[in-house]
Formats: C-alpha cells, structure tokens, sequence
C-alpha cells in the first residue's frame, strides 16, 4: 500500500515538472508563435548620407530588443539599443538606395518598405574652374565643373565658405572673396566633401596693369584718333577701351585696337564727333590681376568750315503792272552747299503768305536742278528773303537776299551773311574770311523767260 502511495507521488512530481517546463518554452515562443513581435520599421533619420559611410541614422519602429541587428542592403551592423522604439546606427559604406532593416532573435527580420529606404549620395568631385586667376581683391565670378553638385551644396574658397549657387549636378557658381596665392575650391554636399587637386585650384593674380593716356593724333572737325599703352606684366590683357563724352561722365566707349611689345600701344578711332567741341577721354584696360584707368584729358575737335554764304539763283517771273511786282517761282544752282545738308527757304518781311520750304540736298544733282516751290510768292523792292544751308544740330551760314528795281524790272542781291545753329544766330568762327559775294542775278523763270540785270553795289 506504501508503495503505491509513492508511486503515485512520484509520477505528480513528474507531471508538474514536464508542465513546468513545457510552460516556460511556450512562454518563450510565443511572440514568434503570435507574431505580434515581429520587429517593424516605420522610419529612419537621416534617409541620406555619404556613399563613404559614417552616417549616424537613428532607427525607428517596434519590436526592438537589445540583441536586434540592423542590415544596410544585406550589410549587417551592430546598432545601440535605445528602446523597444529606437535604435541607432552607423552606416557603412554603400551605393545607390537600400532598405535597412532590423532582424530580432526568436520575432523575425522587419519587411522592406519606403520607410526604411537610405540613399547613399554620390562623393562630389571638382574638375575644373574659370577663371583660374582673379585680383586680390576678389569679386570675380567662377564658374566650378565637376559632378555631384546637389541642394544643400557648400563651398569654400580657400577656406572661406561663400555662398553658391548650383546650376546643375555638374556646375555651379561662386563669387570669389578677396585672398592671396593659390587656394582650392572645396564643395561638401550630403554625399561628402571633394578632394582637393590641381583642378580646383584658383590664383589671386598680382600686379594690376598701367596705362598711359597718350596725345590725340588726326583730329578733324568729327573725327579723332585716341592713343595710349597699356603693360600688363605676365597676365592676360582681357578687357581695352577708351572712354569719352563731352563731359566726365564718359557716356561714350570704343574699344582699343592693340599692337605688339611691352608697354603695348593701343588706340582707337572715333567718327560722328561735333565740330567745335570739347571731349574729356580715358583709357581703361583689364587684366585677371584687376583694372586700371588713366586720369581723364581732353581734346577739341576743329571747327566748322564755314564756306561762305549761299548762293541762290532765285527763278523771277516778269514785273507785274506798274507796282514793280514779280513773282518767286523756285530756284536753280546752289553754290556753298553740300549734299547732306537742307536749304530752308523762307521771306521774313513784306511777305503775301508766310512762306517757308526745306528742301533737302540728297545729291548732286540737287545743287544745280531747277527746284519750283510749292507755291508762288509776289515780291517787291520791300521783300527779304532768308536762304541758309543747314544740317541738324551743327552751325550753318545764311544769306538774305533783297530785292531792288533796275531798269524797270525787280532785280535781287544779298543783303546780309551770318551763321545760324537752328534758329539762333551766332558769331561764324573766326576762319579766313570768305570773298564778298557778288550781286546775285535773278535768272528767267522757265515758263515766263525775263532776264535780270546785275544789280549795282549795295548801298549802305
């Protein structure tokens, strides 16, 4: 009977123990058995970095413990454990965009997903500058070639970080600071930071060039030739002209045509010049080094040529009744004219109608045609006609012609000479006096043929 009793107790104590143990295996398996522990990530910070690796990228998700493993497109890394929530990471060398994902011992591995994607960003790399060289003073604009370039790009010059602006993934632009010698141009994006070479080396050239304003040579009344020199050392002459305008503010600018040696000769011509006037000039000149400019100078154009007053022959027709009236039907051969300028005719006293006509001289031919006016004007010995030869905005000379009665017919000679600008008269620039014209007949018109005696001398 006692050995039944113990028998008896001794299987319970088996069975408590088998149960015991059986609980504490379903205990440990069953996250994996119910799958709610399964890790998953739901989001990783930064989603970028360098394809060097190094990246510090926090982890985050569920299902984490301290034993999880973290995967970077198959490359395993140990992470540090922060929580059930959080772990964090350092990324090892890659390319291109991979999924990282967290594997816990005894749940699973986390499934791939957008949320868990990292991008390995290109190393950028500089292949070239221009231009290569620029003053000390810095300000020169540099365009940088190379790959990689991206938003978030930074640059420094030397070491001093400018700002950029990023055209492309292969160029971008910087605005160079004032430095010395020779620096590198170093671009760090989200990839990483270029490696320094020759390509991305800039030179603050030295020595900006001297220039030599020299004496104005072939002026005439329009035009002018401008010379000087230039010594640019061992840089490159990139940038000559001369300035010039009437006043110092220099409105004006032509570009220097340059010989050869050292200082090297430079000039340039300049038409389309007032006559009679006044012009301030410098010479600019540019080298990677920098740009110099002389101190202004001036020179004066020569005068206007003044020919003498015009002559006109003005076509008359016969006198009229007894009141000594005739009629002006044109006129023929200019002489004191020249094919650019306009004869403005026009009567200014004991007019019929207020006559005016501007007949422009395109040719030759026009200083010795026939030219018929619009309409007739009656004159008598009171009449004055006004005759100059302009051209716009220059000084011109005019002639007023009167009219006198000779042997029983109207006869016209030239009263009065001056120059004129518009309608200002004005003093005519001391020249050599032109000849005293001669009384100027009046030859037949061509419908009513009447011949004009010369008329005597003026009087008074």
């Amino acid at each position: 009977m006692r050995g039944k009793l113990r028998t008896r107790r001794i299987n319970r104590s088996a069975r408590l123990l088998v149960a015991g143990v059986v609980a504490v295996l379903v205990a440990a398996a069953w996250p994996a058995l119910a799958g709610a522990a399964t890790p998953t990530v739901s989001g990783i910070a930064p989603a970028l970095g360098p394809a060097t690796g190094g990246t510090q990228v926090t982890i985050m998700g569920t299902g984490f413990t301290s034993g999880s493993t973290v995967s970077f497109g198959g490359f395993s890394v140990n992470p540090t454990f922060v929580d059930a929530n959080e772990l964090m990471a350092t990324s090892p060398a890659g390319s291109g965009t991979v999924d990282v994902t967290v594997t816990t011992p005894g749940s699973g591995t986390s499934s791939p997903s957008t949320a868990d994607q990292f991008t390995y960003e290109p190393l950028p790399a500089v292949t070239g500058v221009t231009p290569r060289t620029g003053p000390p003073t810095g300000g020169t604009r540099v365009t940088v070639m190379g790959n990689g370039f991206v938003a978030g790009t930074t640059v420094t010059f030397g070491g001093v970080t400018v700002p950029v602006t990023v055209n492309s993934i292969g160029s971008l632009t910087v605005v160079s600071p004032a430095g010395t010698g020779t620096v590198d141009i170093v671009v760090t994006t989200p990839g990483g930071t270029s490696t320094v070479g020759q390509a991305d080396q800039f030179t603050y050239a030295t020595g900006a060039p001297t220039v030599t304003t020299g004496a104005v040579t072939r002026v005439s009344r329009t035009t002018a030739t401008l010379n000087g020199s230039v010594t640019t050392g061992t840089q490159k002459l990139t940038s000559c002209h001369f300035q010039y305008g009437t006043n110092t503010r220099f409105a004006l600018s032509a570009a220097c045509s340059s010989g050869s040696g050292s200082p090297r000769p430079v000039h340039a011509r300049l038409t389309g010049l007032t006559p009679g006037t006044t012009y301030h000039y410098r010479l600019v000149a540019t080298t990677s080094a920098g740009t110099a400019t002389s101190p202004p100078m001036t020179f004066t154009t020569a005068s206007q040529a003044i020919v003498g007053a015009p002559r006109v022959g003005l076509l008359l027709s016969r006198v009229k009744h007894s009141r000594y009236i005739a009629e002006l039907l044109g006129i023929q051969g200019i002489t004191g004219g020249a094919v650019g300028q306009s004869l403005v005719l026009h009567c200014v006293a004991d007019c019929q109608h207020p006559l005016k006509t501007t007949i422009p001289l395109r040719q030759k031919h026009d200083l010795r045609r026939k030219i018929g006016l619009p309409q007739g004007l009656l004159v008598s010995k009171a009449t004055r006609i006004v005759i100059d030869l302009t051209v716009k905005g220059q000084l011109s000379n005019y002639a007023s012609f009167a009219f006198f009665i000779s042997r029983g017919t109207i006869a016209v000679k030239i009263a009065k000479t001056g120059c004129i600008r518009g309608t200002s008269v004005q003093r005519c620039p001391s020249a050599p006096a032109s000849p005293p014209a001669p009384p100027v007949a009046s030859p037949p018109a061509p419908t009513t043929p009447a011949t004009t005696p010369s008329p005597p001398p003026p009087a008074g």
